[in-house]
């Protein structure tokens, strides 16, 4: 028996980001990983793009993307101590794109 299933879990993140006006608030946030306020920003910083380059690539990202990486991971492009790393179990795959 699930007491607390996927879809529960989902109605309820909905209905609590739906409590919150968005265009009177001024902070926003992506806070479906559970970080709390490390994840809040300034909506207009939030708002507002800028395009990064990462490994050859191109991409459009909040303007406070370092902000936001300083909140999560405190010093981001520091590398932990080998014994303090671990893998987060994602599946990812690459796409070749033929131009």
């Amino acid at each position: 028996c699930r007491l607390f299933g996927k879809q529960r879990c989902i109605d309820i993140m909905d209905r609590l980001a739906k409590s919150y006006d968005y265009n009177t608030s001024e902070h926003v946030g992506v806070i479906a990983w559970g970080e709390g306020v490390k994840e809040r920003l300034p909506k207009q910083d939030f708002e507002k793009m800028t395009t990064i380059e990462f490994e050859d690539q191109s991409f459009s990202v909040m303007s406070c993307w370092r902000e936001y990486l300083d909140n999560m991971y405190d010093d981001y492009m520091q590398m932990p101590p080998e014994d303090q790393r671990c893998g987060h179990n994602i599946v990812a795959y690459k796409i070749e794109r033929k131009d």
